[in-house]
């Protein structure tokens, strides 16, 4: 549970320069889990969107996002906005770019709630300054999924965290972060909306 916390608060901070993207040789699914039989393309959901396939789950993203290293161990997925530039000093000297990850925890004896509480004081814990917004519940792939903002300033700049904390199976639970500057989440809100609803679990 600790692990997880870290990744979610330390990627948004600290996604710079060093951390390369990943272009899938072919078009090739972005990590994909590919079984026998199979396709090499991804499946194009349109012009603008493909089919993510990972092991325990799937998602749509945006075509012209790549997948990067993950800066820590457990995070299941993390895909970036390399199209996006800044003319901002502040912004340009760490090379932020929008990008969202998806990670894995358990729910142990938790409920759902309870669970995205304790996430919550546990950022506050970590994060100085970080406030939060709840939004509206909603359901993901069939099951309860919690959902929240977050305001935070790092290095001079600020940043939202739009978190959506989904239910999977049995015990297991799914947390996908989007992180982008608090400039541009009117631009990309409805899009990780989006891309937060096409999440599947195998």
């Amino acid at each position: 549970m600790n692990r997880i916390l870290g990744l979610v608060l330390i990627l948004p901070l600290l996604l710079v320069a060093g951390c390369s993207l990943k272009r899938a040789e072919n078009n090739a699914p972005v990590n994909s889990s590919k079984t026998k039989g199979s396709p090499d393309l991804p499946k194009v959901v349109n012009n603008d969107r493909r089919l993510v396939i990972q092991d325990a789950f799937s998602l749509e993203a945006p075509a012209n996002w790549l997948e990067s290293p993950a800066l820590m161990p457990g995070i299941s997925l993390m895909m970036v906005n390399s199209t996006e530039t800044s003319t901002r000093p502040e912004v340009k000297r760490i090379n932020f770019k929008s990008y969202f990850s998806v990670s894995y925890a358990t729910l142990n004896d938790k409920t759902l709630t309870e669970y995205t509480l304790d996430l919550k004081k546990k950022l506050t814990d970590m994060v100085a300054g970080i406030s939060f917004q709840d939004l509206e519940p909603m359901v993901i792939d069939g099951r309860e999924a919690q959902v929240f903002m977050a305001d935070l300033t790092q290095q001079g700049v600020d940043f939202k965290l739009l978190m959506f904390v989904a239910a999977g199976a049995d015990k297991d639970v799914w947390m996908i972060s989007f992180n982008t500057l608090a400039s541009s989440l009117s631009d990309y809100q409805t899009l990780f909306t989006s891309i937060a609803t096409s999440f599947r679990v195998k």
